[in-house]
């Protein structure tokens, strides 16, 4: 001991006791103080990394390999993307080093494809002790599909299934030989193999870390109890450390700059079924296995045979080996080792489902009890564990039946064979797949982004704003500005607002509610499906004065600032609206008028109790007479259906977490229960029917007249819906698409007091979901149906009606050249009202007529007419070609304008207390009483209102804001903001953090005794 001296006291543990007391501070914080945590594409420091270290290779590298491959994303396909960080640098370290040698991005797919390989072979080995077998699981491994699918360059993960088996392999060594250090390093590593940057997949490659415990248990040669346990828990203080070690990472600059995690929708599961070359493994295996069974009408040859469709032999293959691993349970040697790898492989199966109808179980449990898995975007990540697991067993299986059959009589196998086997699989690989060949595109012309980059990183770098990158080209090329944004919160999953929303003159400040400042175009490239009204977009930006240009490059690419986006916070009064779609056009009407265009509140996302005071509002919209969604909480439950209760083989269930095509998420979370239209869904699920008919057996108690109707949301395309009672047709429907969420008249109907039979039909069957069914005497409706205008014609609310008049009726009048349309409109209180018409600009109106009025003229930019309570008729002329555009009728009471204007000069003031609470000074003002204290950040149900010790929970503002209802008539109002988590995920991160400071404990000890045994050597 007298040679050892002090320097030569092991490293790794002075690292990770630097890192442990770092990590713990930034744990602390996030747990105490509640800092909220966000999504990894937020962060920004593997984006931070990676452009620093690719710009230093670019200025000052020997060889400038970044010119040369002009920014492509190719480079092991592609991991420049900002989703991978340390496998970034393993790129352009075999770049720097071997670009003018031999070069190729063929050559990183052969570097992996038999590292891989060797890898693979190296962990089977270390676990059977046998050549053959780690030769056949080496094979199945690389030659599984998804992973040559990766190798092609179309994902971005190969690298992680390259890696993972050897960090497998480590950690099981690590951990038996008691080197404490390396295990966690290793397993820092295996959470790495997702090559996702996100905390969730570092979290749950935990979950499998504990199931390697076990590996390691029941392979230890000591079979004493206390040996055994102790190495349990020394190995849970492992997984801890390797969790949190690697979760930390991304907590530390929610700890500097936080920001609140956004729940915003990504692309429905029907898109990507449709664009991602891994649909196989799309977010919902189940849906999407099902989904492949339903194309296998061609044959698996002629398919196999379609360079651009390898997911049947996809499918097969994980079937094949799925059943080949359940010959190793009967398989007595190393049988214990089997049984756990098929565990591990199962863990991975079912964490590859995500949110499904098949096991809700499953993922509500692990939702609301485990830190960090509503962040769970993808996991058909897990995959990776199935497909390594089952290549494993695999290999066991046919191993035994080939000897049982002495095809092998012998376990021994010469190095040399094992190296022409490899190299028969290389030649295999680049001959035999060419659909799986890398396209070389160092021929195209791309942008110069080094003045987009300049500016973004001097001008005014503002951390709380995101940058939106219009220049994004989807189905699997890269994004060349991803570098320089997303240390300024690039927001990437908001493809649905751009196109849904850029064509509205509210568009800037949508964005601008997401913090989005900075809008980055290029009209000359956007090579992508999803973009194809991309020059409208950069035409829209360009013309609308809420934007405004500030830098324009050589090579076409702009970045415009948003005016509209600073944080903000500030009143907004509530709005009944009754029905009808998108409300967030509702801003056109007042465009001329003032410059600041607010957000105003749905009132059916504040109250389920709408009903009884109409007062609280200070607008009612009233949108087609469409007023059932308010009445329907005052009618009695008996004469409410829900059609999911009356499932049939034929019906599909959508599930409170399943996507609505285009229009956002059902969560089980009420507060989540909106589509984008930012109306509830009124029965607890929907439903359509995949041949159209839905039956709806029904009893009645009087013989009387009855009203039946039904609730619907048509999504996509036009529809039409026919109905019977009894088997006697009764009437059809035409279903205008995208309209949201529509009452549909049935019809009165007289019926005996006896069970009858109610059937609906609708011919698009998957593009109709069915809310809800009323089917109640008209008596009883007509009763509720009067107390309610009776309450809207004496409530103090301004009223707004709007119309689209594209649901009208088939034309009353026609010829060659132009229709006429003929309508009632319902008006609920007298007075005077101002009329405004909305159309796109391609489209005009001939005329237009209220009742027997002279036909107003279109050019008056203000119309005024006295109208008395009760029907109207209206009318109007339009060209036949503009059939099928949507034009909007307004008719506002006199005097709303001003009540809009006094809104924009009462803003809160509000200072920032820390970084997850807020104090809000709200000034004694009459027309703030009854409103809504808009907080402008995504949002997050974790935000309350706190006021005189009471809470009060945010409301989505169509999911974009937080909005808290108050009531300032008692003079001045002081509210503090606040972000809280729930208390079963602050068990579930004490419950991680205090294994976590156990270890930090003992790596002290050992740094002691390891220092005293120096010293006392000394």
């Amino acid at each position: 001991m007298n040679n050892i001296k002090k320097s030569e006291i092991n490293g790794w543990n002075w690292l990770l006791f630097i890192l442990a007391s770092i990590f713990f501070y930034v744990i602390y914080n996030y747990l105490i103080k509640g800092i909220p945590y966000q999504y990894a594409y937020d962060l920004g420091v593997s984006a931070q990394i990676q452009a620093y270290f690719i710009k230093i290779f670019n200025e000052f590298g020997p060889f400038g390999f970044l010119n040369s491959l002009k920014w492509r994303g190719d480079i092991s396909g592609p991991t420049f993307y900002i989703f991978s960080y340390f496998y970034a640098f393993i790129d352009a370290f075999f770049i720097y080093i071997f670009h003018d040698i031999f070069f190729t991005i063929k050559s990183i797919q052969v570097l992996e494809f038999l590292l891989a390989f060797m890898f693979m072979y190296s962990m089977t080995h270390h676990f059977t002790n046998n050549k053959y077998v780690s030769l056949l699981s080496g094979i199945l491994y690389t030659t599984n599909p998804l992973f040559l699918l990766m190798l092609s360059g179309n994902t971005y993960i190969e690298w992680g299934f390259t890696i993972l088996p050897i960090s497998i392999l480590y950690i099981h060594k690590y951990i038996i030989s008691n080197k404490i250090e390396f295990a966690v390093l290793s397993g820092i590593l295996f959470s790495m193999s997702a090559l996702y940057s996100h905390i969730q997949f570092i979290f749950f490659f935990g979950i499998f870390f504990i199931l390697f415990i076990f590996l390691a248990i029941f392979t230890e040669k000591n079979n004493s109890f206390t040996a055994k346990l102790f190495l349990t828990i020394k190995v849970s203080f492992i997984i801890c450390i390797v969790v949190l070690l690697s979760s930390s990472f991304f907590l530390i600059p929610t700890f500097f700059e936080p920001q609140v995690y956004s729940p915003f929708s990504e692309k429905s599961l029907e898109i990507r079924k449709q664009t991602e070359v891994l649909n196989f493994y799309s977010n919902n295996l189940i849906e999407s296995s099902s989904f492949q069974f339903k194309e296998m009408k061609v044959s698996l040859i002629s398919d196999l045979n379609t360079t651009n469709n390898p997911k049947i032999y996809l499918l097969y293959t994980f079937i094949f080996y799925t059943i080949l691993s359940v010959f190793t349970l009967f398989i007595k040697k190393n049988q214990r080792i089997n049984i756990i790898f098929f565990i591990i492989g199962l863990m991975g199966f079912l964490l590859s489902l995500g949110p499904n109808k098949y096991f809700p179980g499953l993922y509500d449990i692990l939702f609301r009890y485990f830190p960090y898995f509503d962040m769970v975007r993808t996991p058909d990540r897990f995959v990776f564990i199935s497909v390594l697991t089952t290549s494993f067993l695999s290999a066991n299986s046919i191993f035994k039946i080939m000897y049982n059959i002495k095809i092998l009589k012998s376990k021994n196998i010469k190095t040399g064979i094992v190296l022409i086997i490899i190299l028969t699989m290389t030649y295999l690989f680049l001959n035999t797949f060419p659909f799986f060949e890398t396209k070389s595109n160092t021929d195209e012309t791309y942008p110069d982004l080094n003045q987009v980059q300049d500016f973004l990183q001097v001008n005014n770098p503002n951390y709380n704003y995101r940058v939106l990158d219009l220049t994004v080209a989807r189905n699997g090329n890269p994004s060349y500005i991803n570098y320089y944004s997303i240390h300024q919160r690039y927001l990437q999953n908001q493809w649905d607002v751009v196109d849904k929303f850029y064509r509205m003159k509210t568009f800037a400040n949508i964005l601008g509610q997401m913090n989005i400042k900075y809008i980055i175009t290029s009209p000359n490239w956007a090579a992508s499906s999803d973009f194809e009204l991309f020059p409208n977009k950069i035409n829209y930006i360009n013309n609308n004065s809420d934007f405004k240009e500030i830098l324009k490059t050589s090579n076409g690419i702009s970045i415009y600032e948003n005016i509209l986006a600073e944080p903000r916070m500030y009143i907004a009064y509530p709005i009944l609206v009754f029905g009808g779609p998108n409300v967030l056009e509702f801003n056109k009407i007042y465009s001329n008028e003032i410059k600041f265009k607010p957000v105003f509140v749905f009132a059916n996302q504040i109250s389920n109790d709408l009903f009884k005071d109409l007062n609280l509002y200070k607008y009612l919209i009233i949108q087609n007479s469409n007023y059932l969604d308010v009445i329907y909480s005052e009618i009695d439950p008996k004469y409410k259906y829900e059609p999911f209760n009356y499932k049939e083989s034929n019906c599909t269930i959508i599930h409170d977490f399943d996507y609505v095509s285009g229009y956002g998420v059902l969560f089980n979370d009420p507060a989540y229960r909106n589509s984008f239209y930012g109306e509830s869904v009124l029965s607890n699920n929907l439903i359509y029917c995949k041949n159209g008919d839905l039956n709806i057996p029904f009893n009645v108690e009087n013989n009387t007249e009855y009203q039946i109707l039904t609730r619907i949301f048509q999504y996509n395309n036009s529809n039409s819906l026919s109905s019977s009672v009894d088997n006697i047709y009764f009437k059809s429907f035409n279903i205008e698409a995208k309209k949201g969420f529509r009452w549909i008249d049935i019809g009165k109907y007289n019926l005996s007091q006896k069970f009858h039979n109610l059937n609906l039909n609708t011919k698009r069957s998957d593009s109709t979901y069915i809310d809800t069914i009323l089917i109640i005497p008209s008596a009883n409706l007509s009763k509720l149906s009067n107390e309610l205008r009776d309450k809207i014609n004496k409530s103090t609310s301004k009223q707004i009606y709007s119309y689209d008049l594209s649901q009208f009726m088939l034309p009353s009048e026609n010829d060659e050249l132009y229709n006429i349309y003929s309508s009632k409109i319902e008006i609920f209180k007298d007075g005077e009202y101002l009329l405004r018409l909305d159309s796109p600009d391609n489209i005009k109106l001939l005329s237009f007529r209220i009742d027997n009025e002279d036909p107003i003229d279109l050019n008056k930019l203000n119309y005024k007419s006295n109208l008395s309570r009760g029907f109207h008729n209206i009318s109007f002329k339009v060209l036949k070609s503009n059939r099928d555009s949507t034009t909007i009728l307004y008719l506002i009471e006199s005097n709303n304008i001003n009540y809009y204007e006094q809104y924009t000069r009462n803003q809160p003031e509000f200072k920032e207390i820390k970084p997850n609470q807020f104090e809000v000074d709200i000034k004694r003002n009459t027309n703030l009483n009854n409103s809504i204290l808009v907080f402008t950040d995504t949002y997050s149900p974790n935000w309350e209102l706190t006021s005189n010790g009471n809470n009060n929970h945010s409301l989505p503002i169509n999911f974009l804001m937080n909005g808290f209802f108050i009531n300032n008539s008692d003079g001045t109002g002081k509210y503090i903001i606040d972000y809280n988590l729930s208390l079963p995920r602050k068990i579930g991160i004490i419950l991680t953090l205090i294994p976590y400071l156990m270890l930090c404990i003992l790596i002290l000890i050992k740094l002691f005794n390891k220092y005293n045994t120096i010293k006392s050597g000394d």
